[in-house]
């Protein structure tokens, strides 16, 4: 999706941090300020944007950069920590309340139960493979990795309109404190409150997560939705906690994955399921369709849509995709992915395929247990990837990683979330993907099982994600990430890029400064920081049109049925 402006991707041996860059690491040992501080700075920047554009024009560029400091000689952060009790009072075990939550939540059947296992000792942890993490960077860093996709946010952009991006994103970067660069590359999400039962509004526990690590974005489940105005007030109050306007993102794939209609009083189009899609391999109501989905989400002011999912139906006994494919024809499915990221992008919610590299042929549940696929390049290439590669094509803002393992490629069972082989080089190097890579839920048991908790957050940083989703223990996550920095451990350079993506994606769907969210003929309502559609969101909702679309998809699925 995003167009890589020029020089973003140089080697790092040429990569020169600017002033603020350096000012973040002299101050990286005392916390950031909380609330508008990066705010602040971006506004009073923002003034001058105009005539650094000129000024950059007239001078032909950036003045080169100075050398970054070595992380590893600064002393890690010695102040006291002031979310350190919340971390200890919100991470207690669960209660019989919180189970049942969870529980209700695993019947949606994104997120069934498993039980419990003993933790690995710390000698069973396997290594990194620093040679793949080096290949990884490379990967990420590799100035090829400039895709321009036919479908884009900024596909229409002049050239002042993309300098006037790029500018805004590199001061919004520069403007945040390491620790507030750490939190941009978070989004957990909040199932139950402090009683164990289901979140509907932003409780003490929550707000400190959200005060503590200042995350980018924050993932919806079904246990958050009761109808539309405790949506759309849960939203606006999760906003009302961002230094920067956070990305909100949900699962709403279609037929069972839909959380919009986990409450039973949101009155949300009812959205065929993929499988119906996929049968009736329509490309032009497949396009209506995701229209539709993006233009429900974006008036409540969700901007991130972890569907369409890529996998495709090849193994019967797959009990985890199922209905939730396209169908089994790479191809057809290919052809109604990149229909379905075209309508939704078009309304300015951004489309992330899942789950990379395919989880259509594996016979473990990655929710329950680890999985994998058994095939190796030759085969994905020609199979498995070819619909990632046609939303690839088609502009996809996001590709989720799947804890899947591939073998025959990378010679162990490592899944993808935690692989530099697969998201740096396959994903990033033979698909070309420049765009953001976010991991599937790190609070699956296909991880929490074989992997130590509290170093999965910096394992995904290391393998090259850029978004970690639904990390079980999030402070405790964030403290890793931050720890990892400070001692060297994960690069800062690899980093900034990763959030200079999320900042990308936050200008390209409105949230990253005022004027660029100006309402318009072809996108009206969408003028507030938080992104929420100021239009009456109950005639958007289900509005007849949309019926008429979805409508449309099931009675010609019934006349494919019925002439069987």
């Amino acid at each position: 999706m995003t167009i890589m402006i020029a020089g973003m991707n140089r080697a790092r041996s040429t990569h020169r941090p600017d002033r603020a860059r350096r000012g973040r690491l002299a101050a990286h040992g005392r916390r950031g300020s909380r609330g508008a501080s990066g705010l602040s700075v971006l506004r009073v920047l923002s003034a001058l944007l105009v005539l650094s554009i000129l000024l950059a024009a007239c001078a032909g560029g950036p003045e080169p950069r100075e050398e970054r400091p070595d992380l590893s000689r600064t002393a890690p952060d010695a102040t006291a920590d002031p979310g350190a009790a919340a971390d200890a009072s919100t991470e207690d075990g669960p209660t019989a309340e919180a189970e049942a939550a969870r529980e209700a939540e695993r019947a949606e059947t994104d997120w069934p139960s498993a039980p419990q296992v003993a933790m690995l000792p710390d000698d069973a942890a396997p290594a990194p493979d620093e040679a793949a993490v080096d290949g990884a960077l490379n990967a990420l860093l590799d100035p090829a990795l400039m895709p321009s996709p036919p479908v884009s946010f900024v596909a229409h952009a002049d050239a002042v309109q993309l300098e006037m991006r790029r500018q805004t994103v590199e001061t919004a970067l520069a403007a945040l404190s390491l620790e507030q660069l750490v939190g941009q590359l978070f989004m957990p999400a909040f199932p139950v409150n402090e009683r164990g039962r289901r979140l509907l509004e932003v409780d003490d526990r929550a707000r400190t997560v959200l005060r503590r690590i200042q995350p980018g974005g924050v993932l919806l489940l079904g246990l958050n939705v009761a109808n539309t105005e405790q949506l759309a007030r849960f939203i606006a109050d999760l906003q009302q906690e961002a230094s920067l306007p956070l990305l909100i993102s949900i699962d709403q794939e279609g037929g069972a994955v839909s959380r919009l209609d986990a409450g039973g009083a949101v009155p949300a189009t009812r959205i065929p399921s993929p499988h119906v899609v996929g049968a009736v391999a329509d490309r032009d109501l497949a396009e209506q369709l995701g229209e539709v989905i993006g233009r429900e989400l974006r008036s409540l002011g969700i901007h991130i849509n972890f569907a369409p999912v890529a996998d495709l139906r090849t193994n019967p006994a797959n009990t985890v995709i199922g209905d939730r494919s396209l169908g089994g024809d790479p191809e057809t499915v290919g052809e109604l992915v990149a229909a379905l990221v075209a309508g939704m992008q078009r309304e300015r919610v951004a489309a992330v395929l899942k789950h990379f590299p395919g989880h259509g042929d594996t016979y473990t549940d990655s929710h329950y247990e680890s999985a994998a696929v058994p095939h190796d390049l030759e085969r994905l290439l020609a199979v498995e990837l070819v619909p990632f590669r046609y939303g690839i094509n088609a502009g996809a803002a996001g590709v989720m990683s799947g804890h899947i393992g591939v073998p025959q490629i990378t010679g162990d069972a490592v899944p993808a979330t935690l692989s530099p082989h697969l998201v740096g080089d396959l994903l990033r190097r033979e698909l070309r993907f420049g765009a953001l890579v976010f991991s599937d839920a790190l609070n699956m048991h296909a991880l929490t099982r074989y992997f130590h908790r509290s170093e999965l957050a910096v394992d995904a940083l290391e393998a090259g994600i850029d978004v970690l989703v639904h990390p079980e223990r999030p402070l405790e996550a964030y403290e890793a990430v931050l720890r990892a920095v400070q001692d060297g451990r994960l690069d800062l350079q690899r980093l900034e890029q990763s959030v200079r993506r999320i900042l990308e994606l936050k200008y390209d769907l409105g949230l990253l400064h005022h004027a660029q969210a100006t309402d318009t003929a072809d996108n009206p309502g969408t003028s507030n920081p938080g992104g929420v559609n100021t239009r009456d969101v109950t005639t958007i909702l289900g509005a007849p049109e949309h019926r008429a679309v979805a409508d449309e998809i099931l009675r010609r699925y019934r006349e494919l049925e019925h002439g069987r």
